[in-house]
């Protein structure tokens, strides 16, 4: 529940995650079992996204192009990143620039993979929008 964090149930919560790899098989795997019903998937290509939408077919699962990710980001409660990169997918500067910091709440996670959190573990620090 993220009642108090959102002021709403999670069930009611718009979820988007970007990345299409194993970490989002994952993620969705928990959430369908915790009664999630729907989820945005924004990625680079439709390949990965499309089979996780084929595989999760009893969910409503949108994909959404890189393009379309700050619209994605807009409408969302809860962001997951899920994604290889060593960089940040989000940061402060960057949710200024497309108009998403200090209006409602958003909760941004990231899932990294054991590769991915070894090749970041001396630049990791908190990012606090």
């Amino acid at each position: 529940m993220c009642q108090p964090d959102l002021n709403l149930p999670f069930l009611e919560a718009r979820l988007a995650v970007v990345g299409a790899g194993k970490m989002t098989r994952l993620l969705i795997t928990h959430l369908a079992s915790r009664g999630l019903e729907r989820i945005t998937i924004v990625n680079r290509s439709l390949g990965h996204p499309n089979e996780l939408k084929e595989q999760f077919s009893d969910m409503d699962v949108e994909v959404k192009l890189m393009d379309d990710l700050w619209d994605v980001v807009g409408q969302s409660e809860i962001v997951y990143t899920a994604t290889s990169s060593t960089d940040y997918v989000f940061d402060g500067i960057l949710l200024e620039e497309n108009s998403l910091a200090g209006g409602r709440p958003l909760i941004l996670g990231t899932l990294l993979s054991h590769e991915t959190w070894r090749k970041t573990a001396k630049r990791r620090v908190p990012i606090f929008v």
